[in-house]
């Protein structure tokens, strides 16, 4: 009887999820589009988290784009990032620490007003 609790507990925890919402925004495409818009420099922002033994967070639990995309965009003041990329960057060292950041970066530009 108690292998039969240990094996639904294992299976239980083995079992879990979550959900994270990943990004809100205004307009977004993966093609070329003519924006009239007055283009600025090139900028990057981050948002990332520090994981102490892969599951202990040191601050925020988990990084998302929209932090980083709101930092990029608060660089040059712009309202929109032109050919811009998201990625993210791991630093693992296994066991011990985590350092996790989600990165966009792209040409900031503000609309003529």
């Amino acid at each position: 009887m108690k292998i039969y609790k240990f094996l639904l507990i294992v299976t239980l925890l083995a079992t879990s999820s979550c959900v994270n919402r990943i990004i809100d925004f205004t307009a977004i495409s993966t093609k070329n589009v003519n924006v009239d818009a007055n283009k600025k420099n090139r900028v990057k922002g981050e948002d990332c988290t520090n994981l102490l033994f892969g599951f202990i967070p040191l601050g925020k639990v988990n990084p998302n784009i929209k932090d980083s995309i709101d930092r990029a965009l608060d660089v040059e003041k712009g309202d929109i990032l032109l050919d811009g990329v998201v990625y993210s960057k791991l630093i693992l060292i296994p066991l011990v620490f985590t350092h996790y950041c989600i990165i966009a970066e792209g040409t900031s530009a503000n609309f003529s007003k």
